[in-house]
């Protein structure tokens, strides 16, 4: 995934979007990540 055709105004929004989703996943479910096999860190 690049980030190649990505503005600075959309990145802002999806972080808007989904910050808040993120920071619920981290509260209940620290290892959502690593769960997910995004951390890279095996």
């Amino acid at each position: 995934l690049t980030d190649e055709g990505i503005t600075d105004s959309q990145v802002r929004y999806w972080h808007e979007q989904l910050y808040p989703i993120m920071q619920l996943l981290n509260y209940y479910e620290p290892n959502w990540m690593a769960n997910l096999g995004l951390n890279g860190n095996d």
